[in-house]
């Protein structure tokens, strides 16, 4: 691997090409969808997610509006048309629009509640949109699930949507949104306008009673938590601000963070970790140089890229997954993520919330991948269009893959928690032994437990099911 410029913080570091010795050489990628000659693709995928309860089936999204369901039958994956969403009028030849995320409700397994976010309206009344979908106890085929509009953010132009809607550890819809598009440069300055929602990681609370009764485009209750609930000038669903387009990002499933890869604007693409409160810094900054203005820009208060790449090296960065491998294996402890724009994949080690630069290393190319995903084993899916223009997605073909090698190992995630789900006040793991009509203990992967292992649980009061705490049990 020649060498790359890279920046972490505000000193930018040659990475020598023995970087690359940090991981090996040996990934392969594998239609995961493809049985002998019986192989699936899909009309413009954007992401893949698996089922809560089932090791072999999964919701494949479409950008065009469709929600598919994919499940091994025993001998062939097959597909099922599960449900549609109205999207912009237009947007298959637009190619920021269209739906662009989906996430299940922690508690799917028994409320049947998932979300969605896509562009809809028309061309001149566009509105980006989170939607509650209610649907049976597994998302059959049906068009009319029952739809509640949780935000609807006026959409000045077709670009710089984003597209990752995910809960946090507290049980919170978090939301990363552009910063409005245009030609270029956010002239309106809309990310670093803390009075405006768009260039912003969002926080909802979707359980809580309605916070704006009045207002038929904000659905939801503010989270206590949020850094600046009751602070004047800012809108109290801000979880940080200061993005350019965080199309996709993901939590560390270590620490609950936020990771994402923020695509850049003529230079630099990056990946950071976004803490509470954080203000990544566009317009004022594009990475770690500034933007606008071009010289003497802010940079107290400014949170600067864990990994900035130059554009020689990235041109359209697609946020990646954290790989969670049996220790000691070569790949334990790896952030995965791509580039739109050169088709390139790479690993890089991440300890705790610390990215380690050096040790990035490309471990594969891909033609135009869009999104990274994990399946319920903890393997690496990669959802891919080909051809396409740019970071447009016009192509009609798409491929979800799967990254192989010897030397990767995966395991159970785990999770370490940092505070209640939801509510306040704690339970005892024991307390499930002498009153198990009262608590209801699901693991990690969404299957519910009537045992007490050992192992990181989320337990749910049954008399009060938004009381719910995630924590360990040592047995």
């Amino acid at each position: 691997m020649a060498a790359l410029l890279l920046c972490t913080g505000v000193s930018l570091l040659p990475v020598p090409s023995t970087a690359a010795a940090a991981f090996p050489n040996t990934v392969t990628l594998r239609n995961y969808f493809k049985v002998g000659t019986d192989s699936l693709t899909f009309n413009r995928p954007v992401s893949v997610k698996p089922y809560p309860n089932e090791d072999s089936a999964f919701i494949v999204v479409q950008q065009s509006g469709q929600i598919l369901t994919v499940r091994w039958n025993g001998t062939a994956w097959r597909r099922t048309d599960t449900a549609t969403v109205t999207v912009l009028a237009g947007t298959s030849g637009i190619d920021e629009q269209g739906l662009l995320g989906f996430t299940f409700h922690p508690d799917f397994l028994t409320n049947h509640k998932y979300y969605i976010y896509y562009v809809g309206g028309t061309a001149s009344a566009r509105g980006d949109i989170i939607a509650e979908r209610t649907a049976g106890s597994s998302l059959r085929p049906a068009t009319s699930d029952a739809q509640r509009t949780i935000l609807r953010i006026s959409d000045p132009y077709d670009n710089h949507n984003s597209g990752t809607i995910l809960f946090d550890q507290e049980g919170y819809l978090l939301f990363g949104i552009g910063d409005g598009g245009t030609t270029s440069g956010d002239p309106q300055n809309r990310a670093q306008n803390t009075d405006s929602l768009l260039g912003k990681f969002l926080r909802f609370d979707v359980n809580g009673a309605d916070a704006f009764p009045s207002d038929t485009a904000r659905n939801y209750a503010i989270p206590a938590t949020n850094p600046f609930v009751n602070m004047a000038g800012y809108k109290p669903e801000i979880w940080a601000y200061g993005a350019r387009n965080p199309w996709k990002w993901t939590l560390n499933p270590e620490t609950g963070t936020v990771w994402v890869g923020d695509v850049g604007q003529d230079t630099w693409e990056k990946v950071t970790r976004v803490p509470k409160g954080a203000n990544l810094g566009w317009r004022f900054r594009e990475g770690p140089v500034c933007f606008n203005p071009t010289t003497n820009c802010p940079s107290d208060g400014i949170l600067f890229p864990d990994l900035s790449l130059r554009d020689s090296i990235a041109t359209a960065i697609i946020g990646g997954t954290f790989f969670h491998a049996v220790p000691g294996t070569p790949f334990a402890g790896s952030y995965i993520f791509g580039d739109h724009g050169t088709s390139r994949i790479w690993a890089v080690r991440v300890e705790g919330d610390s990215l380690i630069d050096s040790t990035l290393t490309r471990i594969g190319t891909l033609n135009k991948p869009v999104s990274f995903d994990r399946d319920r084993q903890g393997r690496v899916l990669v959802t891919t269009i080909s051809p396409s223009v740019g970071f447009g997605i016009s192509s009609n073909v798409g491929r979800v893959l799967v990254l192989e090698s010897p030397d990767m190992v995966p395991t159970a995630l785990t999770y370490r928690p940092q505070r209640s789900a939801v509510g306040s006040g704690s339970f005892r793991m024991d307390e499930r032994r002498s009153h198990p009509e009262r608590f209801r203990i699901f693991g990690l992967d969404g299957r519910e437990i009537l045992g007490t292992p050992a192992g990181t649980f989320l337990v749910i009061e049954k008399a009060n099911p938004a009381h719910r705490t995630l924590m360990t049990a040592l047995w």
